[in-house]
Order: C-alpha cells, then structure tokens, then sequence
C-alpha cells in the first residue's frame, strides 16, 4: 500500500548506481562539520567580545555579566559532553553507513 508521496521518497533516495545512503537531516557529514565549526567560532568570538569590553571598560568586570570560573567551567564540561554525544553519533554514522 505505497502511496504516491511515498513512491516519490523513495524514488529520491536511489541513484544511477543503485541505493544511495540516508544522510540524517539530508545534510552531509561535511556540511554539518563545517556549521558547527561556525557556530563553535561564533560563541568563541562572543566570549572574546565579553573579555575584550570588560578588559577596556573600568566599571565592568566579566564576574559582572556572569563570567566566572565556576561558569567557565560549567561551559567546558558541556562542551565536552556535547563533544562526546556528536562524536558518538558521527561514528555510528559512519558505521551504519549513512555517511559515504
């Protein structure tokens, strides 16, 4: 009981030379890698931005706008086990073969 619509996913998943892998999200593992990449640039030009106007300013410290140690540190294990779950995650991937 294939409905049409589901004749036509299926239709766009197969190449030329037969059954292509599922991309998860349809994006390539080079494209995710290269948003991400973006996005971490982003949020480290943020904190060098805090830094830099704290560093000139003489009334506002980064303890002021939440910057702290404890903080930082908060922020490099998320980053870690965010780390580990996308990391994870690419290597089943792979693995599964989704990512050609």
């Amino acid at each position: 009981n294939n409905t049409q619509s589901d004749q036509k996913s299926t239709d766009a998943t197969k190449t030329n030379s037969g059954y292509q892998p599922y991309y998860l999200n349809h994006a390539r593992g080079s494209t995710r890698i290269r948003q991400a990449s973006q996005r971490i640039g982003a949020a480290m030009g943020s904190l060098l931005a805090s830094y830099i106007i704290c560093y000139l300013s003489a009334s506002i410290t980064l303890e002021d706008v939440g910057l702290t140690l404890p903080v930082l540190r908060d922020l490099a294990w998320g980053f870690l086990i965010g780390l580990f779950i996308v990391t994870i995650m690419f290597i089943m991937e792979i693995w599964l073969g989704w990512i050609a």
